[in-house]
C-alpha cells in the first residue's frame, strides 16, 4: 500500500476539516474541536497528531500520541485512532498504530497505553494482534469542561 504517515506541525483549515471529519468516526457526530484546541495540540511538544495519507495526499486516517514523564517512567497514550470509512479494511489502522509504537520507542517511552470501547471489536482485535495486552484496571473519567469533546 502506498501510504505515508506524517506529523501535522502547522494549523490550516484543511487540517481542521480533516480532524473534524475523522472525529465523527470516533465520537458523537456533533462533536467539535475549536481552532484553539487544535492549535494547542499541533504546537505542543507533548502531543503529536499524525495523518496517514496516500500518494495523492488524501488523509485516510489519524491518531494522536501524547507523551509525558511520571514518577514511574516515561509514558505515552495513543488517542484518537480513526480511519475514514472509505479506506477501512486496508490495514491503515495497523500502520498507524505500528507507527505510534515506533515513535514511542524513538522517544524512549517505557509504557505505551490506549483505551478502546469493547464495541469496537475489530480495533480491539487489532491492538491485541499488534502486541497490546488488556490491563486489569478501572478507568475513571471526570469531565471538567462543558465544551470538551473528550
Amino acid at each position: 500500500m502506498d501510504l505515508q504517515i506524517k506529523e501535522i506541525t502547522d494549523y490550516s483549515h484543511e487540517v481542521k476539516n480533516t480532524v473534524k471529519h475523522l472525529l465523527k468516526v470516533l465520537t458523537d457526530p456533533e462533536s467539535n474541536i475549536s481552532d484553539q484546541q487544535l492549535r494547542e495540540i499541533i504546537c505542543s511538544e507533548n502531543s503529536h497528531l499524525f495523518f496517514a495519507t496516500n500518494l495523492q495526499d488524501v488523509c485516510m486516517g489519524m491518531l494522536t500520541v501524547g507523551i509525558y514523564q511520571s514518577l514511574t517512567g516515561k509514558k505515552a497514550w495513543v488517542e484518537d485512532v480513526a480511519v475514514d470509512e472509505s479506506f477501512r479494511g486496508q490495514g491503515i489502522g495497523e500502520h498507524l498504530v505500528t507507527f505510534a509504537i515506533q515513535f514511542a520507542r524513538q522517544h524512549n517511552v517505557d509504557v505505551l497505553s490506549l483505551t478502546s470501547s469493547p464495541a469496537r471489536v475489530a480495533a480491539n482485535n487489532l491492538y491485541k494482534k499488534i502486541g497490546f495486552q488488556p490491563k486489569e484496571t478501572n478507568v475513571y473519567k471526570m469531565t471538567l469542561s462543558t465544551d470538551s469533546h473528550a
